[in-house]
């Protein structure tokens, strides 16, 4: 309309018809008095007037949700709001000139025009509504949804969902089509609105769309569909049409599906045979279901991982209050998720620890496991591609469900069902949720017959005994020769490490794992004393390459050749071993554990001639100051001898040895003050009051090595100068704030998690003490307990 006046032959301004457009969310302007005042003393106009002010009082919160007839009687509503806006129009025109009241006037007009709208029906209602989880809902709009729409109250989208349907014109002349998440379709929550909606409405078409179904960075997490239902009672043989376009991965891969893809029909009624009446595009098999013969079980959780969980790798052995937990395997492996330890109180059977305030904060989740302690099954992870591997009966976490059979000899079945195609098609065809509900996993048709002839090919022992090649398993056996990374676990056991099943019988592994664990022990007498290896030769001890070498022997035996140890340089890209433990072996070794390295590789900064030593952190944070000692022992024993040949160097006047000795002598600085502990070089333990906070180089192994490393990752250092870092390479470690909030902690003893008086709760980890504070509080906790 504004391009037409501008253009020449168009005649310039003219009047244009008015639009049907009014915005449902705008505020009440004005006080309630000035509306009854444009009554001007009519009783059924002025009864108008204050019905209208009232119905819109939330309207920035509710908009379109707002339906008048809720507000008033439906005689006043066709009769007081039709003779509300010809007196609106009047009042504009008469009054247009005084502030205080056009502004009353025109909001007033706006909304008798969203009144008309908004009582109206439809032949068709599209659009692409707001999606908000309850939680997330403010109080009024959350109280509203609860009132008015009680089984769609879990999410708005669901609630507009039920309000575009009040909009549609009945007994089929309307149709309502939207845009909204997916989840509902499946969620058990959710249930009570599905089986109402099969009931009382026509479902006409359904297209499942799944991740990337808008094109827009913003949108990338949502999982969404177009829904088109009519507002009628579907007769008992309705067809649902549908088309799934969840596959490709892009907007544009989806519009096209959405053109040419095939079409699927359905029975509508049909759906109420799904297991909580889930809507699936496709017809479920009468079978027996899988919770027929298993119980599915989810996992514990801790609330604060990084405090009641770790690595296994984290300790040389496992310690009485810690005890194995089993997560969600990440590989298509027999057996995996085997690598996390959890703080644990075995006589009562809860997380280590953990105070009352914490377990109600996290809903005493650290129970859920229970049911499943101790017995035979399959672990499941819940997250997209559902993948499998045998449980071991051990405290599990929460990002699996672990999948019980109530007899054990349908165990090996289950398992090859749950291990194949098949049985994350039948889940998905229900829930196609990220996350998948725990409930979800044993509602599932299973035919107990066939997989049981496909178990008895597969498995004729029953479910596999413990085995893995993976050196970050618990139940790897530590022999070089038959792992996945043979040089990293060579260096391991020259260092001293050895795995869980080494010391722990009653694993009940594999035969063959069993075997190559009995080798393991001819490299027993390999492993280095103090647990602190130089690559150069130091001390008068041999280089790291010779050392490695020789037991690499050893493990192969008479199978031993050079072109084994080519074969494995190859794979890292180096052209030497002592290449490979310079320049590669750090960042691999951080990469294979998590960023949670057990052999520190300590230097100057010199990638060829300079000083190089690989520490056992286990002995390094050994407690009763032998940790302490052992670092002492680096500093001024074998870096110290070190030195004192560069200073012999400098002397004789050896090419290189006067920068060499400048290196070395500010690493050794670099180690003394992580051995006094003043910041940054400073150990900080964020569950630990002020006054049990370690002085100096006294680190708890039981504080993981997430804490323990940060002295040596420290780059800004003394005199102002930035270095290279005492470590070779730099694991991904952060220090920001963990998840969560804490219970409120006394300030004294906490003050991290308090800000100008107030307690945060933020779990934050970036926190540096002196010395003198700490011994401040050391003496102030000595003197309360006195």
């Amino acid at each position: 309309a504004l391009e037409a006046w501008r253009f020449p032959d168009a005649g310039g301004f003219r009047a244009l018809p008015k639009l049907n457009l009014a915005w449902c969310g705008q505020p009440v302007a004005g006080k309630k008095e000035q509306w009854l005042a444009l009554a001007e003393g009519d009783a059924r106009l002025s009864a108008g007037m204050a019905a209208l002010f009232e119905t819109f009082r939330d309207a920035p919160i509710l908009g379109s949700l707002i339906d008048p007839a809720r507000s008033v009687s439906e005689d006043m509503l066709t009769a007081g709001f039709e003779e509300l806006q010809p007196l609106l129009e009047k009042a504009l025109r008469e009054h247009g000139g005084e502030e205080e009241w056009k502004e009353t006037a025109i909001a007033a007009l706006g909304l008798a025009e969203a009144t008309r709208l908004l009582s109206g029906h439809y032949h068709l209602v599209i659009t692409n509504v707001p999606y908000l989880a309850r939680g997330k809902q403010s109080d009024r709009l959350r109280k509203f949804a609860e009132t008015h729409y009680p089984k769609a109250k879990n999410d708005l989208a669901n609630v507009f969902l039920e309000r575009c349907l009040e909009f549609s014109k009945d007994e089929g002349a309307g149709v309502t089509q939207i845009v909204m998440p997916q989840n509902w379709l499946f969620l058990a929550s959710y249930k009570a609105q599905r089986e109402h909606l099969l009931k009382s409405a026509r479902w006409e078409l359904l297209a499942r769309l799944g991740e990337g179904g808008f094109d827009s960075a913003q949108a990338a997490g949502a999982f969404v569909i177009l829904l088109t239902m009519s507002r009628s009672r579907p007769h008992i043989e309705h067809e649902m049409l549908g088309i799934d376009a969840s596959t490709p991965r892009t907007a544009v891969g989806k519009s096209e599906l959405l053109h040419n893809g095939a079409m699927l029909t359905v029975i509508q009624r049909d759906q109420f045979d799904n297991p909580d009446a889930r809507i699936s595009l496709t017809k479920l098999e009468a079978l027996e279901r899988l919770d027929e013969y298993a119980d599915s079980f989810l996992g514990l959780g801790t609330g604060d991982f990084d405090r009641f969980g770790r690595r296994i790798w984290e300790f040389d052995k496992k310690g009485e209050n810690w005890s194995y937990l089993q997560s969600a395997p990440q590989r298509d492996n027999v057996f995996d998720g085997l690598s996390l330890l959890v703080a644990w109180d075995h006589s009562k059977n809860r997380v280590y620890g953990m105070d009352q305030a914490q377990r109600d904060r996290i809903h005493n989740q650290d129970q859920s496991w229970q049911q499943a302690w101790g017995r035979i099954g399959i672990a499941l992870m819940l997250m997209r591609g559902l993948r499998s591997s045998v449980f071991c009966g051990s405290q599990y976490d929460k990002s699996m469900a672990a999948i019980i059979p109530r007899n054990e000899d349908h165990a090996a079945p289950i398992f090859a069902f749950c291990n194949s195609p098949e049985f994350h098609e039948r889940v998905r065809e229900i829930d196609q949720n990220i996350i998948v509900a725990n409930g979800t996993l044993v509602k599932v048709p299973f035919d107990l017959a066939y997989w049981t002839k496909v178990a008895s090919e597969k498995y004729p022992n029953g479910l596999p005994k413990p085995r893995s090649n993976d050196p970050t398993q618990w139940v790897f056996h530590g022999n070089p020769c038959s792992s996945e990374s043979p040089l990293q676990v060579v260096l391991a056991r020259l260092l001293g490490y050895r795995w869980p099943a080494e010391k722990d019988p009653s694993m009940g592994l594999a035969d063959e794992q069993s075997a190559w664990l009995k080798k393991s022990r001819t490299l027993f007498p390999f492993e280095d004393e103090d647990g602190i290896v130089c690559i150069p030769s130091v001390r008068s001890e041999r280089s790291a390459q010779e050392r490695m070498l020789q037991l690499l022997h050893t493990a192969h035996g008479e199978d031993w050749n050079d072109g084994i140890l080519t074969k494995l340089l190859a794979e890292s890209g180096c052209i030497s071993l002592d290449d490979w433990l310079r320049n590669k072996f750090f960042d691999e070794h951080c990469k294979l554990f998590q960023h949670r390295p057990f052999i520190w590789h300590i230097w100057d900064g010199r990638k060829r001639d300079g000083f190089h030593a690989l520490v056992n952190y286990h002995k390094l944070a050994e407690g009763d100051g032998k940790g302490r000692r052992l670092l002492e022992s680096l500093t001024y024993s074998y870096l110290g001898d070190w030195i004192a040949r560069q200073q012999d160097g400098v002397k004789r006047g050896e090419g290189g040895a006067e920068d060499r000795l400048a290196t070395a002598l500010e690493l050794q600085k670099r180690l003394v003050a992580i051995l006094e502990g003043e910041p940054p070089f400073d150990l900080f333990v964020r569950w630990k009051p002020i006054e049990e906070q370690p002085i100096g180089w006294e680190p708890d192994i039981n504080d993981g090595v997430r804490l323990n490393i940060r002295p040596f990752m420290v780059q800004d250092l003394l005199g102002g100068k930035k270095g290279a870092g005492i470590l070779r390479a730099k694991p991904n470690i952060k220090w920001g704030k963990d998840r969560g909030k804490e219970p409120e902690r006394d300030q004294d003893q906490f003050p991290w998690f308090w800000r100008n008086g107030k307690f945060t709760g933020e779990r934050v980890n970036n926190v540096h003490l002196t010395n003198a504070e700490k011994k401040t509080a050391h003496e102030r906790a000595e003197g309360k307990s006195s």
